[in-house]
């Protein structure tokens, strides 16, 4: 069985409702027609704390729940804050010989998520490569990629159940010019109350292991499990290890499967064919869902596993308070983390590892 179909049959062992009737019953409604006076407190504590202004957090409750995509214009700049933590990953076999794509973040310095089926081993990892800044700058220029070395002897850690994988990032890129901290991280958090049913979410992704893109509009939470949130987001095979945002930016899942459109119990393509893994490219799936790994489960993991592991602990230690981009001072150009410092290349403001 490939890979891709193996992801696929846990995705679809874990689907407990009809995928189809739940995207139909989400059509023409908001989330406050859908979720329930505690889901709505929750959300709206988690504000208070992240805003740190309980008229901002009521008012923003407010917009979530009638649905309003009407964002302040520094949504945009906070997203591309976010990007930047987001690196592809060049899958290498432990014989050294290129694999695929793939795609991970930082959740701390130097600590690199991604799934557990782009990097499933120590020996995986250590001939892996993180390459960030591979995208497009504003005159649609090529960028990167600023290629960064994994330590897996360092730090390294993976649950193929809940499909993740962390590993340590080297401090320097392998030319010695870059410091990993110039991208800041994406802290996750084991905190309730960051997403909603009917919510829309944004997705960055190397799809098919092509430069950076996301993927902003009609991106809906459909539900949630205990361990996964499942949505509409679009996605291609190297999107996996990609990190799922709320309309705040903050990570609410990691991304690892796809829900395929089915005909008579056959995976479907985009031009109407029965999918064949031994002949036909994944990225030719009709994708009717995504599945993501929630953020809080596999934060909740890692406490766990590696309580006390040094790399880990800006992680642990991270609040919703201190992980808002921006945080809460009003006056601050946003950034994942609390120090920043001004870019002369670009004028906006980017992240140091907090001490």
């Amino acid at each position: 069985m490939s890979l891709i179909v193996a992801q696929i049959d846990k995705a679809a062992q874990r689907l407990d409702f009809d995928l189809a009737s739940r995207i139909r019953s989400l059509q023409d409604r908001t989330p406050g027609d859908v979720v329930t006076p505690a889901e709505q407190l929750q959300r709206l504590q988690f504000l208070n704390r992240s805003l740190g202004d309980d008229r901002l957090a009521l008012d923003t409750l407010e917009r979530v729940l009638a649905g309003n995509e009407l964002q302040p214009v520094n949504y945009l700049e906070r997203g591309t804050i976010a990007a930047r933590a987001v690196a592809r990953i060049q899958i290498r076999q432990p014989n050294g010989q290129s694999y695929g794509w793939g795609t991970g973040f930082l959740i701390a310095p130097q600590v690199l998520i991604t799934n557990n089926h782009v990097l499933p081993s120590q020996d995986w990892a250590v001939y892996s490569t993180a390459q960030f800044d591979y995208e497009t700058d504003l005159q649609d220029r090529p960028t990167g990629p600023i290629d960064f070395t994994l330590n897996p002897q360092q730090l390294f850690y993976t649950s193929p159940t809940l499909d993740f994988t962390i590993v340590a990032v080297a401090a320097r890129s392998t030319d010695e010019g870059q410091d990993l901290g110039r991208f800041g991280w994406l802290p996750l958090l084991d905190t309730p109350g960051k997403s909603f049913e009917g919510e829309w979410l944004t997705i960055v992704q190397h799809p098919a292991g092509e430069r950076k893109q996301l993927c902003v509009r009609e991106n809906r939470l459909l539900k949630r499990s205990e361990d996964v949130l499942w949505y509409s987001t679009d996605t291609l095979g190297g999107s996996s290890g990609s990190p799922v945002y709320n309309n705040d930016w903050f990570v609410v899942a990691l991304h690892h499967s796809g829900i395929p459109e089915k005909l008579n119990g056959k995976i479907q393509t985009i031009d109407g064919q029965d999918f064949n893994p031994q002949t036909m490219d994944e990225a030719r799936i009709k994708w009717s869902a995504n599945e993501g790994i929630r953020a809080s489960r596999i934060v909740q993991t890692l406490k766990q596993a590696l309580p006390a592991h040094p790399l880990l602990q800006p992680l642990f230690t991270t609040t919703p308070e201190s992980a808002r981009i921006g945080g809460n001072d009003r006056s601050s150009i946003p950034s994942p983390i609390r120090n920043i410092h001004p870019m002369s290349q670009d004028n906006l403001k980017t992240v140091t590892i907090p001490p």
